[in-house]
C-alpha cells in the first residue's frame, strides 16, 4: 500500500487546500505538501506532526505526481486530486464539506450535497466524480486505485470505489467521519457494494454525530478515540474534524476500546431523518424542481383525460399511516435532543452559551410535522371510510 491509513487522513485534509489552476503542469505531491506544510500542521495538530514529516520523507525525490485535480467551487462544489505513485497506482483524495457557513456560496454547494445524500438519486458531486475518474483513466492504464476523503469527501470516496468500471482495480478505500447513503441507494447498488466492501474501511470518531448518518457506508467501520475533548459536549459536530482522531504511540490511530460511538444530538436528529427517507425524497423534489412539479402531478391526477384512461387510483392507507408514524418518531427524537440540550446550560461556558441558545431555539417539537402527521392520518381514515361506503352500496 502506497500510503498508511494515517497518511490517507493527511491527504484527505490536504485536499481542502487550493489546487493548481493549470493541470497541464504536473505538480509533485512533495511540493504540494511543502507549500501547505505550516497550515497542514496547524489544522491537524501536534499529534500528526511526525506522520506529516514521515510522509514528506517518503515522497521526496520519488515519482509521486498529482496527475489531475479539479476545483469546481462556483458550480457544484466538487474538488478532488489524483496522485500517481511510482508503481502506477493512483490515489484519489476527495474534498469534503468546507464549512456550514451557508451565507457563503461554496459552503451552500457542499451543504446542499450533504442534504442530497438523503435522496435516492445521484448527487451533483457524485456525477462530477464519475467525470473526474473518466479523465483520470484516460491519462494511462494504471495498475489500481485507492480512494480517500473526509466527511462528504469520504462519501464520495466510497461512491468512487463502488462505481469503478472494473472492481478488481480497487486497492482500497479509507474514509474519515463520512456519512453513509440512504436505504434506497444502498438497495439499488447492493450488487456493486458486495464486490468492494471488503476493501473499504470507515474511521469514525467516537464523539462525532455526522459519520454513519443515514446508513453506515459499506465496508468495515472502526471507532476511534477522540482527542482534545475537554468538555462532555453531546452535540456531536465539534469532533467531526480529522484533527480530533487520536494518534497512538505506534503512529497509528488509537481505537475506542468499546467499539461503540457515544450518543449525540446531531446523531439523534440524523437518525430521525432516516425514518423519513421517502418523505425527504418528495421534499427534495420540491426543493430541486419547485412546486410546479407538484402542481403538475396534481393537475394530471384531476385531469378528466387522465382519470378516464385510468379506471382506478390505488391508495395504500397502511403506507400513509406508516409515514405518519415515522413523522411522530422524528418529533420524539427532536424532543429527546431538546431535553439533552437543555441540560447543557449547566455545563457550557460563556463562550459556547450563545451558540447553545441558537441551537436550542431550533430544536423543539415541530408543529409543521405535527400537521403533516395529522393530515396523513385523516387522509387515510377518509379513504377507508369512502371505500367502506362504496363497497356497501
Amino acid at each position: 500500500m502506497a500510503f498508511t491509513d494515517v497518511e490517507m487522513a493527511i491527504l484527505s485534509q490536504l485536499s481542502y487546500r487550493e489546487f493548481a489552476a493549470d493541470n497541464s503542469e504536473k505538480k509533485t505531491l512533495y511540493s504540494f505538501l511543502d507549500e501547505n506544510l505550516d497550515v497542514l500542521k496547524d489544522e491537524l495538530g501536534e499529534g500528526y506532526h511526525t506522520a506529516i514529516e514521515n510522509l514528506m520523507d517518503k515522497v521526496e525525490g520519488e515519482d509521486y505526481i498529482i496527475i489531475h485535480s479539479v476545483e469546481d467551487s462556483h458550480d457544484t462544489g466538487f474538488a478532488a486530486m489524483a496522485i500517481k505513485d511510482p508503481n502506477d497506482v493512483v490515489t484519489v483524495a476527495c474534498r469534503g464539506t468546507e464549512s456550514f457557513r451557508i451565507w457563503k456560496e461554496e459552503s451552500r454547494k457542499d451543504v446542499f450535497e450533504d442534504i442530497s445524500l438523503a435522496l435516492p438519486t445521484e448527487t451533483n458531486q457524485q456525477r462530477e466524480l464519475q467525470l473526474f475518474m473518466k479523465e483520470v483513466q484516460a491519462k494511462g492504464d494504471f495498475e489500481g486505485y485507492y480512494f480517500t476523503g473526509h466527511s462528504l469527501g469520504g462519501n464520495l470516496a466510497v461512491y468512487g470505489a463502488t462505481m469503478l468500471v472494473d472492481s478488481k482495480l480497487l486497492r482500497g478505500c479509507r474514509t474519515y467521519n463520512a456519512p453513509g447513503f440512504n436505504s434506497v441507494f444502498m438497495t439499488e447498488n447492493a450488487d456493486k457494494f458486495f464486490f468492494v466492501e471488503d476493501r473499504i474501511i470507515n474511521y469514525q470518531n467516537e464523539k462525532d454525530g455526522v459519520s454513519g448518518s443515514f446508513m453506515n457506508p459499506p465496508g468495515k467501520t472502526i471507532v476511534l478515540e477522540c482527542r482534545g475533548w475537554d468538555l462532555a459536549h453531546p452535540i456531536g459536530i465539534d469532533a467531526h474534524g480529522i484533527d480530533h482522531f487520536m494518534i497512538g504511540e505506534d503512529g497509528g490511530f488509537q481505537r475506542n476500546t468499546t467499539g461503540f460511538k457515544q450518543s449525540t444530538i446531531v446523531g439523534e436528529l440524523l437518525d430521525g431523518v432516516t425514518q423519513l427517507s421517502d418523505i425527504v425524497v418528495f421534499l427534495g423534489n420540491v426543493l430541486i424542481n419547485g412546486w410546479d412539479s407538484v402542481k403538475e402531478t396534481v393537475r394530471r391526477l384531476v385531469n378528466q383525460k387522465y382519470v378516464s384512461a385510468h379506471s382506478y387510483i390505488k391508495v395504500d392507507t397502511d403506507t400513509l399511516r406508516t409515514y405518519a408514524a415515522r413523522i411522530a418518531e422524528v418529533n420524539r427524537r427532536i424532543n429527546i435532543a431538546d431535553k439533552k440540550m437543555d441540560k447543557l446550560y449547566w455545563s457550557v461556558g460563556l463562550f459556547d452559551l450563545w451558540n447553545l441558545v441558537k441551537a436550542d431555539a431550533m430544536t423543539s417539537e415541530n408543529w409543521k410535522l405535527n400537521r403533516c402527521q395529522t393530515y396523513l392520518l385523516e387522509t387515510a381514515t377518509d379513504f377507508e371510510n369512502a371505500e367502506y361506503v362504496i363497497s356497501t352500496q
